[in-house]
């Protein structure tokens, strides 16, 4: 594929005022002046000052890059695989994945380098709005990498039901108690899923800065103890219900909940389908389920900087336009195509076409695209990583 540069000059970043949306705060929308100076956000509030490069956005909302709280990045490469209609516990589809990494089916993908499957998750992400994401796996220097697609988080603890009693002890001791530590536990329905959460909690690892991940199987009184001690918890639905045939929304820990999609190949999408799901098991509404990739999100995972616009913060924006509903209603229909632009650091990724202008303001050179059918336009540094990988992005087109 020949990239089509449409917008090649580089010129010498400026302020840029963003006018006339509704930006996304934790008290509510406000139509308010949003400035991006460089990577972060200059000011919210008042007016475009003089040399600020302006764009009009009424009738566009602004929200703060999406976290998805759960990924295994290098596995999204692979497509959702199950070898039977349930599993009572997840552990069993482990060992049936395992198994299938290694199958002729799945080979080519299996070998590809470490670094291009972690792209491919980054870019997942990327593509639903996610510009935050807690990658579970050993840290990898690609994810530090300027040309990786999102921020990963960079400070945390994580350990796994299937690992021994020290392993998890040790795991749970090396984390700094200012940091999440999350733990897959209660992936299912069996009596030793049951009893995950005590099984750690007798361990002295069930506190504050725990995060549990699934946490299916978990019983009525283990709800108490995390109500007692602040832990909180990550919801995936969607792979719940693909693998083990049922989620369960725990509303007593409402405000403690981030979404997370874990990978494509335990049968998630992204996190815009996650979150859709997410209001259909729940009956949330939009705006709870907006603030658990938001403010909820950030602060279980203790990340001051994301998922909230405030002035000094990162420029981490994603740009939807509006109809007839409200802007948190208009972020729970949308698809990656609704996506009128991406911003990391204050660069734009990927945005519609009309946003040329807003692209050249802040000194992003371009090339074509289409995703999903939809032309867009893409940071010419992002497309020309993408080209260089060998994981193609299904519906993405250069």
């Amino acid at each position: 594929m020949a990239l089509a540069f449409v917008n090649a000059v580089i010129m010498q970043p400026m302020t840029v005022a963003l006018t006339g949306a509704f930006l996304m705060l934790p008290d509510g929308p406000r139509r308010l002046t949003l400035r991006i100076g460089r990577s972060s956000i200059a000011s919210l509030g008042g007016s475009p000052q003089p040399g600020d490069g302006v764009f009009d956005l009424n009738g566009y909302a602004i929200f703060p890059g999406l976290i998805n709280g759960y990924d295994r990045l290098d596995w999204n490469v692979f497509t959702a695989v199950k070898l039977r209609d349930r599993y009572d516990d997840a552990v069993e589809w482990y060992a049936d994945l395992s198994d299938a990494l290694q199958s002729r089916k799945l080979a080519r993908l299996s070998a590809l380098p470490h670094a291009d499957k972690l792209f491919s998750g980054g870019l997942k992400n990327l593509l639903s709005g996610a510009t935050t994401v807690l990658h579970q796996g050993p840290h990898d220097r690609s994810l530090d990498a300027r040309w990786f697609p999102v921020k990963t988080v960079a400070r945390y603890g994580w350990s796994d039901e299937r690992h021994s009693d020290a392993e998890i002890g040790a795991s749970f001791d090396a984390t700094p108690p200012d940091a999440p530590w999350l733990i897959r536990i209660a992936e299912g329905f069996t009596d030793e899923s049951e009893k995950g959460l005590f099984r750690i909690d007798q361990l002295g690892c069930l506190v504050e800065n725990s995060v549990i991940v699934h946490g299916l199987g978990m019983l009525p009184e283990d709800m108490d103890r995390l109500l007692e001690t602040g832990a909180g918890l990550v919801w995936c639905p969607t792979s719940n219900l693909y693998l083990l045939g049922e989620t369960r929304f725990r509303e007593p820990l409402l405000s403690r909940i981030a979404l997370g999609t874990g990978p494509r190949v335990a049968g998630s999408t992204d996190l815009f389908a996650e979150m859709k799901r997410a209001q259909s098991e729940s009956g949330l509404s939009a705006r709870l389920i907006t603030q658990m990739v938001t403010t909820d999100a950030a602060r279980l995972l203790r990340l001051p900087d994301a998922g909230r616009l405030r002035p000094g913060g990162a420029a981490d924006l994603i740009i939807i336009r509006l109809g007839d509903e409200g802007p948190y209603e208009a972020l729970l229909r949308a698809r990656r195509t609704d996506l009128s632009m991406v911003l990391v650091d204050g660069e734009p990724q990927i945005g519609d076409v009309r946003f040329k202008p807003l692209f050249k303001q802040l000194s992003t050179a371009t090339a074509s695209a289409e995703l999903d059918g939809v032309p867009k336009l893409m940071s010419r540094s992002l497309a020309r990583q993408i080209l260089k990988r060998q994981v193609p992005e299904h519906g993405l087109r250069l």
